[in-house]
């Protein structure tokens, strides 16, 4: 049916727009200004020119105000479908709307409707396909795009990846900063994908000792609080005065054992986030998800001892 029409459509008939090659130059170079931001007015067909720094400062202090927004931990359709479906369920049975409204009302899964499913309007396209076409944008439409991504980069350092130091704390003497680090036995280059540093949470890192030895962890908090946790360690291992044992000595830890053995100095110490887990807008097991990160890179990278300082590879995560 579909070849048969087609066979009889003009195949290159193109609906040109109404403005000159200058002023669609001078269109895009407003749009692409980034002093400014145009909208559409909420009422009536105009359009509001704002300047860009007063607009970020007022929608970043309307965002933050808690009385308003608040963030959400998980994607709440599925808690609206179903409440839309009890409501719906209830109406069909007091009779106030028939089952074929009450299917047309609730859309389990949205899809783009197929047309041969629909008997009705495969019966109207039986005979003819009909063929539309969508008209030219407006001005409004060419100043205002839905959503000017333009307008939101950060600047360009921001966008580097790699690890960097944050600069405000002592914790980022003891990073390592790049944007790739080496296998500890083959000197295989890995590409670090984020933008990482000591206040990064959801991170799997390593500790790389003066041996060239790796260690591999994670830590779902601030990495800085997890490099003073290692630090203690090692103090505490190298400590000529031990102190006496409590129920958990942190001194006993694998990493501070290797430092006290190998009579490393504390200063020596060295660790570099290498991934990154971000949490899922809809929802998950992240703790798992960054359990299962920290085992393939301690396995890729060869951590385990006798040729890494990781006492052992745990893959209970995966099952």
């Amino acid at each position: 049916m579909i070849d048969a029409a087609v066979s009889d459509f003009p195949q290159h008939l193109h609906q040109r727009g109404n403005l000159p090659k200058e002023e669609r130059v001078a269109l895009k170079a407003l749009c692409d200004n980034k002093n400014i931001i145009i909208k559409p007015a909420d009422k009536g067909g105009a359009v509001v020119i704002l300047d860009y720094v007063y607009y970020r400062s007022e929608l970043l202090a309307q965002l933050s105000d808690s009385n308003g927004y608040r963030k959400l931990s998980f994607d709440p359709t599925s808690k609206f479908q179903l409440r839309l479906k009890n409501l719906l369920d209830i109406a069909c049975t007091h009779g106030w709307i028939t089952d074929t409204q009450r299917e047309g009302l609730y859309v389990k899964h949205p899809h783009w409707p197929i047309v041969k499913s629909d008997h009705d309007l495969t019966a109207l396209n039986r005979k003819r396909v009909r063929f539309g076409h969508r008209r030219n944008r407006n001005l409004k439409e060419l100043l205002s795009p839905t959503d000017p991504v333009s307008k939101y980069e950060t600047p360009t350092r921001l966008n580097k990846l790699g690890v960097f130091k944050c600069g405000n704390c002592t914790m980022c003497n003891s990073l390592i900063v790049g944007d790739k680090f080496f296998h500890p036995h083959t000197g295989k280059p890995y590409t670090i994908k984020q933008r990482l540093t000591c206040t990064s949470q959801n991170v799997v890192y390593i500790i790389k000792c003066p041996c060239g030895l790796l260690y591999c962890g994670k830590t779902c908090r601030q990495l800085r609080e997890r490099i003073s946790m290692h630090r203690s360690t090692i103090r505490a291992a190298l400590d000529p005065k031990p102190r006496r044992e409590t129920k958990q000595d942190i001194s006993k830890q694998p990493v501070a054992q290797h430092w006290l053995s190998a009579k490393h100095p504390a200063s020596a110490f060295k660790c570099m986030p290498i991934d990154c887990i971000q949490d899922s807008l809809r929802g998950g097991n992240t703790d798992r998800r960054l359990l299962q990160r920290e085992a393939f890179w301690t396995y890729e990278l060869n951590c385990v001892a006798q040729k890494g300082l990781n006492s052992s590879l745990t893959l209970n995560c995966f099952l």
